[in-house]
C-alpha cells in the first residue's frame, strides 16, 4: 500500500514498495550516496528476494489542467529515497537507506526508518541490526533516535575509501 504526503499545493510524495520500474532510478540514487554502489543487477536480485521488503519515496510532479483541477504525471516520479529491510530469522537488517543529497534533512530517512520498523514488528522481529561507516555521523544519529545501540566495530570492513563498520542493534522491539 503506498501512503502519499502532500508538500504545497504543486509536487506530491509517494512511500510506496520498488518494483522494477523504479530500477534504473534507485541505481542513480547508489551512485549518489554510496562508495560501492549497488548495480541494477543486484537491486533486481534483491527484489526477487522473498527476505528483502525494499521501499522508495517518489515525488510526483504537478501541472495544472485548463480547468484549474491538477494533474499527476506518472512520467514525472522522481525516486527521493529508498531502503531496503531484510527479515531472516526473526532479525530485521537494514541493508541500505539512502536519500537524494539535495532531500535530505527533509524527514524522508524518518519515513524509511518508520516503515522498516512498523514492517519489522509486523513480521515478528525480535531485533534489528545494521552496519554503517563509522565516519556518518548523520546516519548513526538516526539510527540511535531509534533505539538502535552500538554493539561493536568491523575493522577496515569498508572499502573505496577504507573505513570501520559500526555494528548498531536494536534488541527491544
Amino acid at each position: 500500500m503506498a501512503e502519499t504526503q502532500k508538500r504545497g499545493s504543486r509536487d506530491t510524495m509517494e512511500l510506496c514498495r520498488m518494483t522494477e520500474q523504479d530500477i534504473v532510478q534507485v541505481e542513480k540514487l547508489e551512485r549518489e550516496c554510496f562508495h560501492t554502489p549497488w548495480t541494477a543487477e543486484m537491486l533486481a536480485d534483491t527484489l526477487r528476494n522473498s527476505y528483502d521488503y525494499i521501499w522508495v519515496v517518489k515525488e510526483l510532479s504537478k501541472t495544472l489542467s485548463t480547468e484549474g483541477i491538477s494533474v499527476e504525471k506518472a512520467q514525472k516520479q522522481n525516486i527521493l529515497a529508498y531502503c531496503n529491510l531484510r527479515i531472516l530469522a526473526g532479525e530485521g537488517e537494514i541493508m541500505r537507506i539512502a536519500v537524494s543529497p539535495e532531500r535530505r534533512r527533509q524527514g524522508l530517512g524518518r519515513k524509511l526508518m518508520e516503515k522498516m520498523l512498523d514492517c519489522a514488528r509486523e513480521n515478528g522481529c525480535e531485533a534489528m541490526l545494521l552496519e554503517v561507516r563509522e565516519s556518518n555521523q548523520n546516519a548513526r544519529n538516526l539510527y540511535e533516535s531509534y533505539g538502535f545501540l552500538v554493539e561493536g566495530i568491523r575493522k577496515n570492513y569498508y572499502q573505496f575509501p577504507q573505513e570501520n563498520a559500526v555494528l548498531m542493534g536494536k534488541r527491544q522491539m
